[in-house]
This record gives C-alpha cells, sequence and structure tokens, in this order.
C-alpha cells in the first residue's frame, strides 16, 4: 500500500488496518512518506499475517525492497531501519 496524497495517507493505513481485522492473516506492507508510530504500532498488535512498514526514501535497492516483500509476504516482518525516521508534521499545511 502506498500511502501518497494529500491526508489521504492516514485513512489508507486505517483501511488496512480495518482489512486485517476482517482478513486476519492479511499481510501488509505499508510504504510511506512519514511514520505513524501509532498505526505502526496498531497493524503489529495484531499478531497475525505479515507487517512492513517502510519509508519511501529508502526503498531504493531493489533487492532489498524485494526481501521486504517476501518476507512480510511469508508472515514475517519488514521495518524501516537506518536513521531515525521523520514524523509526520502536524498543523497547517502538514498532510502533505
Amino acid at each position: 500500500m502506498d500511502t501518497r496524497g494529500a491526508g489521504a495517507g492516514r485513512s489508507r493505513i486505517r483501511a488496512a488496518i480495518e482489512a486485517r481485522e476482517r482478513l486476519p492473516g492479511l499481510a501488509i506492507c505499508i510504504l510511506s512518506q512519514y511514520v505513524e508510530p501509532v498505526y505502526t504500532q496498531e497493524l503489529l498488535a495484531g499478531g497475525q499475517g505479515g507487517v512492513g512498514y517502510l519509508l519511501k526514501e529508502r526503498v531504493g535497492d531493489v533487492r532489498e525492497f524485494l526481501d521486504a516483500i517476501r518476507r512480510v509476504a511469508a508472515g514475517g516482518t519488514a521495518l524501516d531501519r537506518g536513521r531515525p525516521p521523520r514524523a509526520r508534521p502536524s498543523g497547517p499545511g502538514g498532510d502533505r
């Protein structure tokens, strides 16, 4: 799932969480510009199915990206690592 779009990212992540509630075990991999810690925690708390949360700015290595997708599809996790990710800006214009 790509969370692109002004203000749409949160609703798309929420839709992924709801899809998993309806289909336990559904593998979900989020590609986002910003980290949404609350939603990441909700996805991980489900406990069933693979979970991935990757920042778009750091998915440049195709092999690593495909490896992450395969891990998620197999029921594992793929969480972005590296420097601390940017949090979503808040306030006016924060949903760009």
